[in-house]
């Protein structure tokens, strides 16, 4: 099982102040000052939940595997697996944001 090396980038763009979150995540969303990129190492133990909770994050055939460890912060236990797309922009809070994950 190779595992894959590499980060994974999450693009967060807020929409309140231009009302346009979406066209600003499409068109290339770290160029957009209301937008804020973070990357963090794959397969790698990660906080989450405010430091209630932990995941680990691979990257692989345009998506991104998380798998998610609820209430424990050592990725210990039981996970609860999310696939979510990469290079798609995905509205939240009722397009209030968007969010994009890059591999």
């Amino acid at each position: 099982h190779m595992l894959s090396v590499g980060n994974f980038t999450q693009i967060y763009c807020d929409g309140s102040d231009s009302g346009d979150a979406l066209s600003d995540c499409m068109n290339g969303a770290p160029r957009y000052p209301e937008c804020t990129k973070t990357s963090n190492p794959q397969n790698v133990c990660l906080g989450s939940g405010g430091g209630t909770s932990s995941l680990t994050a691979s990257c692989g055939m345009g998506q991104i595997k998380y798998e998610i460890y609820d209430g424990v912060t050592d990725c210990s236990g039981e996970a609860t697996v999310v696939v979510q797309p990469t290079d798609v922009c995905q509205q939240g809070g009722g397009g209030e944001y968007f969010v994009m994950l890059e591999c």
